[in-house]
C-alpha cells in the first residue's frame, strides 16, 4: 500500500534464504491491489533493518540458509521501488 512517498509492506513470505544475513532483501509485492492477479506486482529493495521485519529461521535437514520473513508494516522509501509501479505506467 503506498502511504506519501512510502510504501507500506505486509505480509509473510516462505522460503526466504540467506534473510538472516542479508542487508537488503529484494521483495515482489502487490502494488497495484485493482489489477488482475499477476499484474500490479513490483520490486522493492528493501532493508533489512528496518522495523517490522521478523526473519524466523527454517530448521532443515540441509545446511542451507532458509527463513520466513514477516513483514508488519513495514515502510519502505519509494526511492526503493526497482525500475516503474506496474500497472501505473510510471
Amino acid at each position: 500500500m503506498r502511504d506519501g512517498d512510502e510504501w507500506v509492506v505486509n505480509g509473510t513470505k516462505m522460503w526466504t534464504s540467506l534473510a538472516s544475513d542479508a542487508d537488503y532483501c529484494w521483495l515482489a509485492a502487490r502494488t497495484d491491489p485493482e489489477a488482475p492477479k499477476h499484474k500490479g506486482i513490483s520490486i522493492l529493495a528493501i532493508d533489512m533493518s528496518s522495523p517490522g521485519i521478523t526473519v524466523n529461521p527454517l530448521h532443515l535437514m540441509s545446511t542451507h540458509d532458509v527463513n520466513e520473513t514477516v513483514w508488519s508494516d513495514v515502510r519502505v522509501p519509494d526511492a526503493n521501488l526497482v525500475g516503474a509501479r506496474v500497472g501505473d505506467g510510471t
